[in-house]
């Protein structure tokens, strides 16, 4: 019964924490069935040494209590988004970190509990099973080579949907930091790199704002033929050109901005220029750099900025890419506007990147109640069962609530010598197509279905009657590129040629205005 027990014990510390996120029920179970797997493994190899076991346990037992911590804490498991905040933390940090979280009732109380069930399991279960063997010897090989094949089963690059255990989340995590640190390290080498050959005088340059929004599928927003008018402030704008052909190369955040921020390109991965950022051109080019992120900053929000920000948050990095960055973020893109607006640089030659919360999954947390404007009864669709209506409404409250923020981010900016660009970095299902999923995992759906939900994104850009009065062949360049194939890894490239900024890194076939710009779409995920 001991044996047993001991193989429970094992297989629940490292399978429990895929409980924590995962909803469906094929996640847990898969990861059970892994962490059965290893502790069948980990009981074979330790048997004669009771020493072994207490390692291997101990080793168990403190990757499940910082998973459940984490999670109870920062609703995070033991990812690489924590893997890299403690990277960066520094010795002040830790200092606040314990006195805010550590040094409480309610996690002394929670350390204590932990420590006895530590003392309880390991004497009473562990240490009493001295070995694992059975009777018959050949049932053991059959066990133990059942074991191994379903591991290395589950370590191949399938792209099926599995539940990762404690063990594979720390590795992943491991693995993850490893490659950003030295992404970083090759970033922070080429700041030196960067020549700035010619710049705009202070009076000539403009005012560039890039919106950087989030999970935002066009098809439902009446700006590409959608019923619904989800997006009447954008719709009613003279000066908005809408692109009609623009494409996401990645389906994940982290990846979608590191194109975003960088000269990276999604047909050339060996190209050294990926390691140069688009924010510290322009800075070395004398523009005023502000950076607004209501996802992922370094303090309040620093919890989940690794996966997208671990290649902006090195003192280095920062100090040569950006003027301000800010330290607080807000339940609605709304509230976050309002508070960092009198922080945006309204002045000729600045670049303002803003990066907002948008659509992101579940919806219905993305946006006041008052913009609760559609209802199940007005999504017209048979398909769709009540409660899919519903969350097709709320995700259409949220793009409505999105129109409003766009709307109040060109309204700051109205009166300048401006320009204003909006694009999401990527789409999401919302129950379009054959395949009636919600979300990026889709491996069901046939190619077209995932661009057109996923990967083709919406690419709008207003322009100020300033802007169009003193730039008129760039608007105009602009508005004849409106229905050109785009790839958003070429948004840096636009925005330095429509800065007016020659540097040595320059690419016309990568500019969209440019008559040498070589249209594409690219899918890496």
């Amino acid at each position: 019964m001991k044996k047993i027990l001991c193989l429970l014990l094992f297989t629940l510390l490292m399978g429990v924490p895929s409980m924590y996120h995962y909803d469906g029920l094929h996640f847990v179970l898969t990861a059970m069935v892994h962490a059965l797997s290893y502790s069948i493994l980990f009981l074979y190899i330790t048997y004669k040494y009771k020493i072994a076991k207490t390692i291997v346990f101990t080793f168990l037992y403190i990757l499940f209590f910082i998973e459940t911590f984490t999670f109870l804490y920062f609703g995070s498991r033991l990812d690489s988004n924590i893997m890299m905040l403690i990277l960066q933390t520094d010795l002040h940090e830790i200092k606040g970190f314990f006195s805010l979280y550590v040094f409480s009732v309610k996690t002394l109380i929670f350390i204590v509990i932990f420590i006895v069930l530590y003392y309880l399991s390991l004497k009473h279960i562990v240490l009493s099973v001295f070995s694992m063997w059975l009777r018959d010897r050949k049932l053991n090989y059959y066990i133990i080579l059942i074991a191994f094949l379903e591991i290395a089963l589950s370590a191949l690059p399938l792209q099926l949907p599995k539940g990762d255990i404690t063990l594979e989340e720390v590795y992943k995590s491991l693995k993850f930091v490893r490659g950003n640190k030295q992404e970083v390290y090759k970033i922070e080498d080429m700041i030196g790199s960067i020549d700035v050959f010619n710049s705009p005088s202070k009076n000539e340059g403009l005012d560039i704002v890039l919106v950087i929004g989030e999970s935002f599928n066009r098809l439902h927003s009446n700006l590409y033929g959608y019923k619904l008018n989800t997006t009447p402030h954008l719709a009613s704008e003279s000066n908005l050109i809408v692109f009609n052909n623009a494409m996401s190369p990645s389906t994940a955040t982290y990846m979608s901005m590191r194109f975003l921020f960088s000269l990276k390109s999604c047909d050339n991965e060996n190209d050294s220029c990926q390691f140069v950022l688009m924010p510290t051109i322009f800075k070395k080019a004398q523009y005023k750099v502000g950076y607004f992120d209501n996802q992922y900053t370094r303090t309040e929000g620093g919890y989940f900025d690794a996966g997208c920000n671990y290649f902006l948050n090195t003192k280095i990095i920062s100090m040569n890419s950006f003027d301000y960055r800010n330290d607080k973020t807000f339940e609605y893109d709304g509230d976050f506007i309002n508070h960092y607006k009198s922080l945006f640089y309204y002045e000729n030659k600045s670049l303002n990147i803003i990066h907002l919360k948008g659509q992101h999954l579940p919806a219905k947390k993305c946006y006041p109640k008052s913009f609760e404007r559609f209802t199940s009864s007005e999504i017209q669709r048979e398909n769709l069962d009540e409660r899919q209506k519903e969350v097709v409404a709320e995700y259409d409250n949220a793009t409505l609530y999105n129109d409003f923020v766009i709307h109040q981010i060109i309204n700051c900016f109205r009166q300048k010598d401006a320009i204003v660009f909006y694009l999401s970095d990527h789409g999401e299902n919302i129950f379009d197509g054959k395949t009636h999923t919600i979300g990026r995992l889709s491996p069901n759906s046939t190619e077209e279905e995932t661009k057109d939900n996923i990967n083709r994104i919406p690419f709008v850009v207003w322009c100020s009657d300033t802007f169009i009065a003193k730039h008129p062949e760039k608007y105009e360049s602009l508005k004849s590129s409106s229905n050109k194939m785009f790839c958003s890894d070429d948004i840096p490239y636009l925005l330095l040629d429509i800065a007016s900024i020659d540097s040595n890194y320059n690419n016309e076939s990568r500019s969209l205005i440019n008559k040498k710009y070589i249209p594409h779409h690219t899918i890496m995920q």
